[in-house]
């Protein structure tokens, strides 16, 4: 329902092979706006830690994600997606397919102070979406995140690990040979 508050659970193998966190509007009567999730802990048991579909005013922050096996925080394609969520200081440690996708029309999002690392970003592999991938949706605001990629010039770099939607504003975000103020 609305209004909802998750905080401090640690999301481990008692859900072997499962989803942490399921948030979607699903009714005229039902919906899941205004739902907070902070200091709360995802490992590798879980396979998507969070997933949201048409859910507004999200926040999300203080989490880690470690090693979810599928996503850290996912909106489906074929859902609707999110709007207005303010997702920051989280920690995304090797997700397996992507640290976040936010898809289906996710707009207007505040995405900040987090950090990205990925196994797979640091091989001479490209590794797709591996961090965030936002397009199909847009208007966001991806700003003061670290990613554990270079600038360009070759696989595993900021163009691989990460995209965009056109309207979005990706501003001063670190990686680790320098700054970028440019969508990916």
């Amino acid at each position: 329902g609305s209004d909802c508050l998750v905080e401090g659970f640690y999301f481990t193998g008692a859900v072997n092979a499962g989803d942490g966190i399921y948030a979607e509007w699903n009714s005229p009567n039902i919906w899941a706006d205004n739902l907070t999730i902070r200091h709360c802990l995802f490992d590798d048991e879980i396979d998507t830690a969070i997933q949201l579909e048409f859910v507004w005013y999200a926040n999300i922050h203080d989490c880690s994600f470690e090693e979810c096996d599928e996503y850290g925080i996912y909106v489906d394609t074929g859902g609707s997606g999110i709007a207005y969520a303010k997702i920051y200081d989280n920690k995304f440690m090797d997700c397996s397919t992507a640290a976040m996708s936010l898809l289906g029309g996710s707009s207007n999002n505040q995405i900040y102070q987090n950090s990205f690392w990925e196994g797979g970003a640091q091989v001479p592999v490209a590794s797709v979406n591996v961090y965030l991938n936002t397009t199909g949706g847009g208007s966001n605001m991806v700003f003061d995140n670290w990613f554990a990629c270079t600038l360009a010039g070759g696989n595993g770099d900021w163009a691989d690990t990460c995209s965009s939607a056109a309207t979005d504003a990706w501003i001063n975000n670190h990686l680790v040979d320098g700054d970028n103020v440019l969508n990916p």
